[in-house]
């Protein structure tokens, strides 16, 4: 059975450093959704482009990578997905999969403050825009029906997030690995 420990928060909420952090800890693969869409936008990857559905073409993708880490892993983090209830049905329906949400909480002012100040390709104005209204409106809300781990990102720092993860998971993280 793998495990997916799933990493979610507000964009500029440091789920980014997180995920990265977890993966390279636990020497496990990261399926970053920010990396797919991103290659999926510029078209590098041959047929995973589909302009009549991005969504589905999504949905897939991430899909088709998590079962790919099954093949070699017992473990696999997975960055910004699902942030709607329609991608939630992806990963609650996968057979052979246990999922442990995670959410990097942050203040907006500071996730407003960081965006500004990171200057990511992907960070242009309309598209925070919308990540935000997909988080407060949908990811947000989807979240309220899950059992998740929320921890203070400014408080605990990347560093104490990992820390706070591995200890609480351990257990499933044994299990995995066996």
């Amino acid at each position: 059975m793998t495990l997916a420990l799933v990493i979610l928060g507000p964009p500029g909420g440091g789920k980014h450093e997180l995920a990265h952090a977890l993966s390279q800890r636990l020497e496990v693969p990261l399926v970053d959704v920010g990396e797919i869409m991103s290659t999926m936008g510029n078209g590098r990857r041959e047929g995973a482009l589909d302009f009549d559905n991005p969504e589905q073409a999504l949905r897939d993708e991430v899909r088709d990578r998590i079962e790919t880490a099954a093949i070699s892993h017992g473990t696999v983090v997975v960055e910004g997905f699902p942030s709607t209830m329609a991608q939630l049905y992806v990963l609650e329906s996968m057979l052979g999969l246990r999922t442990s949400y995670i959410v990097s909480s942050c203040p907006l002012h500071v996730c407003v403050r960081r965006i500004a100040e990171r200057k990511r390709r992907t960070d242009h104005p309309d598209s925070v825009a919308l990540r935000m209204r997909t988080w407060f409106g949908e990811t947000q809300p989807m979240l309220d029906r899950l059992p998740k781990l929320v921890l203070d990102e400014p408080v605990l720092g990347t560093e104490g997030m990992v820390a706070r993860v591995l200890k609480t998971h351990e257990r499933k993280l044994n299990g995995a690995r066996r």
